[in-house]
């Protein structure tokens, strides 16, 4: 079924963007692609930051129409993640990636991020873990790809040879309704009404055991959007003078090949 939003991009802020991308590359298996620095004026008139200056780099995965991007920004330079940042604080905040070879995956994580064996949930065949990025970004390790129900191939696959797919976004917002409206109404995503992506007990995978949180999932063509309203913890809000080149997911975005469409 066709669903006519597709996601084309995930992009981080980091504050080493070219050794973030090699995490990623060597983990999951995703393929160096290119890389392109932006200036002036195109930065302030596309971000809205004036003046500014960075580089990308990007990856891409089994699927067409698709990069995970790394921006480093040299002006003005990134502002860290705040110290006491929790996932369910405003913003993008859990990546979901399903792979071919679960416990290679796993594997990769320990040896190349000298970490402890994360949590492992689920039996086998529908194992996942959550586990932090070298700059503290969450990624969610799916063994099932979470578009399917079958393992069956979904969306527009164009390198199978690639083991890992990303499908999934989450997203901490502080009204769900307003978030719907903005989402669903004014973006076109679907509301899935099947399916959750999490329950409550997922929670405990990035370390909120016991949260209380509405959720609502969306989906694009290739991907699932899931939003979530916290009501214990408390989020904290975007920090004060919050820019999209503080390290961290900066945005996820809508792509279409049909400029009827786009308009």
């Amino acid at each position: 079924m066709r669903h006519n939003r597709h996601i084309c991009q995930v992009a981080f802020s980091a504050l080493d963007g070219p050794a973030l991308r090699d995490w990623y590359a060597e983990v999951f298996g995703l393929a160096k692609s290119g890389k392109v620095i932006f200036f002036p004026p195109g930065t302030s008139n596309i971000q809205g930051i004036p003046g500014a200056w960075e580089k990308c780099s990007w990856l891409i995965d089994q699927q067409d129409y698709f990069q995970l991007e790394f921006f480093q920004f040299w002006k003005p330079r990134s502002r860290p993640r705040p110290a006491n940042w929790r996932p369910c604080d405003i913003g993008y905040n859990i990546l979901g990636i399903a792979v071919k070879n679960f416990d290679r995956v796993l594997h990769k994580v320990g040896a190349l991020s000298q970490m402890a064996p994360p949590q492992v949930y689920g039996e086998a065949g529908e194992r996942r873990a959550c586990v932090a990025d070298p700059e503290g970004n969450l990624v969610e390790i799916h063994e099932r790809d979470p578009l399917t129900s079958d393992n069956a191939t979904v969306g527009n696959i164009l390198r199978p040879e690639i083991p890992a797919v990303v499908r999934s976004m989450r997203a901490s917002v502080p009204c769900l309704a307003v978030a719907r409206r903005t989402y669903v109404e004014a973006l076109g995503l679907q509301v899935v009404e099947d399916r959750q992506l999490h329950t409550p007990e997922h929670e405990a995978l990035w370390g909120l055991a016991g949260a209380q949180a509405e959720r609502l999932l969306l989906r694009a063509d290739n991907f699932l959007l899931e939003l979530v309203q916290y009501h214990s913890p408390q989020p904290a809000p975007w920090p004060s003078g919050y820019s999209i080149a503080d390290q961290g997911v900066m945005n996820i975005a809508l792509g279409y090949h049909d400029r009827q469409e786009y308009d």
